[in-house]
């Protein structure tokens, strides 16, 4: 197990350490992976393959990414723009579906929840990478999450007995919470 994360993180590492620190198209180009990935795993764990209208996830993977450029260009009302596009569009979608499809009007807000929890955080990335000293910003906010993560991690394993909440996740415990 250690293995695997210590081979993963060599490779990963250095990688991710010069498009943060370069900046510009590489961090953007990083940023749009990152928001597809994470839409991606969003999108399959929410809808779970029982939605059948798909036009609404893949709205939502083209304005995610298009979130991330306008942050990228700084458009900060475009951002705003494309997140109500997105409910309007939706909000469309779901009329015209709605003798079809029950369920619709529940995929709608998991589709405008997605698109306001994923791309639009990630284009607050985005726009502190862009402001001076952007990149030790970046560095800290990563550094924060993997010390947190690492310590939680090795707390739990030494230290972790009591569970937490095991229906919502099996393997976190009390101690994990405390520390």
């Amino acid at each position: 197990m250690h293995l695997k994360r210590w081979i993963s993180s060599i490779i990963a590492l250095p990688i991710v350490l010069y498009l943060i620190f370069s900046g510009g198209m590489p961090f953007l180009f990083l940023m749009i992976a990152v928001c597809a990935i994470c839409l991606w795993e969003y999108f399959s764990i929410v809808f779970n393959n029982k939605h059948k209208n798909n036009l609404i996830i893949w709205l939502g993977f083209l304005l995610g990414i298009i979130i991330i450029i306008a942050a990228y260009e700084k458009s900060y009302d475009l951002i705003l723009l494309i997140a109500a596009f997105d409910l309007i569009c939706c909000a469309l979608i779901s009329i015209a579906a709605s003798k079809t499809e029950s369920s619709l009007l529940e995929a709608v807000s998991k589709q405008v929840q997605g698109i306001i929890y994923i791309p639009i955080f990630l284009a607050f990335l985005v726009l502190i990478r862009n402001d001076i000293n952007g990149n030790i910003w970046i560095f800290y906010i990563l550094f924060i999450i993997f010390a947190g993560d690492i310590g939680a991690y090795y707390i739990g394993t030494h230290f972790g007995r009591h569970k937490l909440i095991p229906i919502v996740s099996p393997g976190k415990t009390l101690e994990v919470a405390i520390a």
